[in-house]
Formats: C-alpha cells, sequence, structure tokens
C-alpha cells in the first residue's frame, strides 16, 4: 500500500552562523570600540589570543586580517613587532565602513531582535519561575562583580 506524503507549505530559512573567526573579530572590535585597547596598545600574540578564545591560529589570523581590513588594528614586523590597535582616523572612512557592514547586515539584525523579543520573555518568566535562593544569590554576586570588572570576560 502507498502512503501519500503530505508536503507542509511551511518554509524557514537556512541559520547563518557566524563563523568563529567572526565572533573573535568583533570581541576585539568590540574592546577597541569601548577602549578596553587602546590605541598604540598591542594585542596578545596570536598564539596568545588563540588560548584565551579556545580557537586555533589560522582562525586569529582570519580574525585579525578582517580587523586590519577595517582600519582598526596593523601589523608590525620586527623585534617591536606584532599586532596594534591603530589610531583613530580623522576622516569618517572608518565608521562609514562600519556603518556600512552594520547595514548589509540589517535584515539579519532584524530578525535576530525579534527572535530575542519573542523568546526571552518566555526563558525570563520560566527562569524566574523555577529559581533558588542559591541562584539569586550566585546572581547577586555576578552583578557585583561585574560592577568592578576591569575586562569583558
Amino acid at each position: 500500500m502507498a502512503v501519500a506524503i503530505r508536503r507542509s507549505p511551511v518554509r524557514f530559512n537556512r541559520l547563518q552562523q557566524p563563523k568563529a573567526h567572526e565572533y573573535v573579530a568583533e570581541q576585539i572590535r568590540r574592546h577597541i570600540a569601548l577602549r578596553l585597547i587602546a590605541p598604540g596598545e598591542s594585542l596578545p600574540s596570536e598564539r596568545e589570543l588563540a588560548a584565551m578564545f579556545g580557537v586555533g591560529r589560522p582562525t586569529i589570523q582570519l580574525a585579525l586580517k578582517e580587523l586590519a581590513a577595517d582600519r582598526l588594528v596593523e601589523s608590525r614586523r620586527g623585534r617591536r613587532g606584532g599586532t596594534f590597535v591603530s589610531e583613530p582616523a580623522e576622516d569618517t572612512v572608518v565608521l562609514d565602513e562600519l556603518i556600512s557592514r552594520l547595514l548589509a547586515r540589517r535584515e539579519e539584525l532584524e530578525e535576530l531582535l525579534d527572535y530575542r523579543r519573542g523568546v526571552e520573555p518566555l526563558i525570563s518568566r520560566l527562569a524566574a519561575r523555577l529559581r533558588r535562593r542559591i541562584d539569586l544569590s550566585a546572581m547577586r554576586a555576578a552583578i557585583r562583580g561585574m560592577g568592578s570588572a576591569r575586562d569583558e570576560p
């Protein structure tokens, strides 16, 4: 007996997962924008960054290339070499590039925000209902720690 398979009219878009180097570049970019890494200051070595992020050196190299293309860092060779945060540009070229990158991903960002608006209230409600005293103590300690934090993690 043949069974007819009914096709669902529902369609989903494939997830666009950022690559590891994009996560790394974005976190470094955020540190630079917040001035947690000052202009002229050197970044840790590729080996150190790889260990910090838990990724391989090729991932770090791709992230640094992306940041260099955005003129946020520059690499120097030699005894005093390394990767350094660039001085802010006098003109608006760098800012214009960052804005155009955001605009290029605007639809994706709006979808993510819509998703968060739908999901986070439900998750928050469930978390509040299931929390224990020890959870509250841990949250309060984390909030106090954030207030005195010197770095992002």
